[in-house]
């Protein structure tokens, strides 16, 4: 399962592109609270996706950001922890939040 690694702020110089997941990734007609793309959204963008990769993870470089290979479900609180000792502010979350202009 891939999931997307997005930044959570569009003060970083290029993160605004990162907040592209709509242009890349169908969406619904309209939002529906019952849908929701689970991601990961990190402060530290660049430092995330170093760390992840560091650990062995497959990292697929993407318009909005990346996407991240999690070798089970099991595997995902893991990788918060991961980056949260490396520094990084992390959540899981529904991506489209941020995105979605519906």
């Amino acid at each position: 399962m891939k999931i997307p690694v997005i930044a959570t702020t569009i003060s970083q110089p290029d993160a605004h592109a990162r907040l592209k997941y709509s242009d890349c990734r169908p969406l619904p007609a309209s939002y529906m609270s019952e849908y929701s793309v689970l991601g990961l959204v990190v402060d530290e963008f660049d430092r995330a996706i170093e760390v992840l990769g560091g650990a062995g993870l497959h990292i697929e470089r993407e318009a909005f950001g990346a996407e991240v290979e999690v070798p089970g479900p099991d595997k995902l609180s893991e990788m918060v922890g991961i980056l949260a000792e490396a520094g990084v502010c992390c959540s899981i979350g529904d991506v489209i939040d941020s995105v979605y202009q519906g």
